[in-house]
């Protein structure tokens, strides 16, 4: 399970994250999006949660997810 207080921790991580070959970034890929990586086990903390607190982390995971999103993208951009 995941400790919902620390996804501010992985939005920075990824923000910080350099991406400089294509290894890198399926390990990346395999880090946040795998069917173990972070964002299905955050997604999992969510789902045992409730209300407000809930609806929170929620909000937070979407950013997470955005911001791996635009990492990858950034990589894909710069090296096709």
């Amino acid at each position: 399970m995941c400790d919902l207080h620390k996804i501010d921790a992985e939005i920075a991580s990824v923000m910080e994250a350099i991406i400089t070959s294509d290894d890198d970034l399926n390990l990346f890929r395999d880090r946040y999006l795998s069917k173990n990586g972070i964002l299905p086990d955050i997604y999992r903390s969510i789902e045992k949660t409730k209300g407000q607190v809930s609806n929170f982390y929620l909000t937070k995971m979407i950013e997470l997810r955005r911001c791996v999103d635009e990492k990858i993208k950034s990589y894909q951009l710069f090296n096709n």
